[in-house]
């Protein structure tokens, strides 16, 4: 900004993939570093209501009641995509059982799915990668310390291998890429 120009230049911008997000705001190298970066809140049982009421049409009996679904829609991590596939499922299920005592199963398969997707890609990034998502789920808070003598060393002797902090950034920008981890801070995720 300009001391003498009117105004000001908000600028507000949304991303999915939050870890990609954070690194715009925090690096140094990045042309919103020092930018404020806040999260959405959520959608809730209103937009669950507003998708119950446009499937209800190709639901009929099987469409669940709001509490059930909106329930469903938090256990999914509130991603629609994830409330439309559970609700797709309810137009092939059994219909001599309820859609309120289905959908919390059609749920718990969703997250089993889902949650094999990420180890099979947390698998693919190989060994070191396994090794520093390891430490950093162990951390209380957020996770410090992980280009230490101390952590280099665990993680040479898990691997069976030298570890440098090169190896260990390449790790941390690969588990970046693959959104399942996120820097908070410099030397934080």
């Amino acid at each position: 900004k300009r001391p003498d120009s009117p105004g000001r230049f908000i600028l507000i911008g949304t991303g999915s993939h939050r870890a990609q997000v954070q690194e715009l705001v925090i690096r140094g190298n990045q042309a919103f570093q020092g930018a404020e970066s806040r999260q959405f809140p959520v959608l809730g049982s209103d937009y669950v209501a507003f998708v119950l009421d446009q499937v209800r049409s190709h639901l009929g009996e099987m469409t669940p009641s709001l509490p059930v679904a909106a329930e469903a829609f938090e256990q999914l991590g509130a991603k629609p995509e994830e409330l439309i596939k559970a609700l797709q499922a309810l137009r092939s299920a059994d219909r001599s059982v309820p859609a309120d005592k289905q959908l919390p199963i059609i749920v718990n398969a969703l997250k089993v799915s889902a949650g094999d997707a990420e180890l099979a890609r947390l698998e693919q990034l190989g060994g070191l990668a396994g090794e520093v998502f390891s430490r950093i789920c162990e951390a209380r808070d957020s996770a410090r310390g992980l280009f230490s003598s101390q952590a280099l060393a665990d993680y040479a002797a898990a691997l069976g291998r030298a570890v440098t902090a090169t190896d260990v950034q390449t790790a941390l920008g690969a588990l970046s890429d693959a959104n399942l981890v996120m820097r908070k801070d410099h030397g934080r995720y």
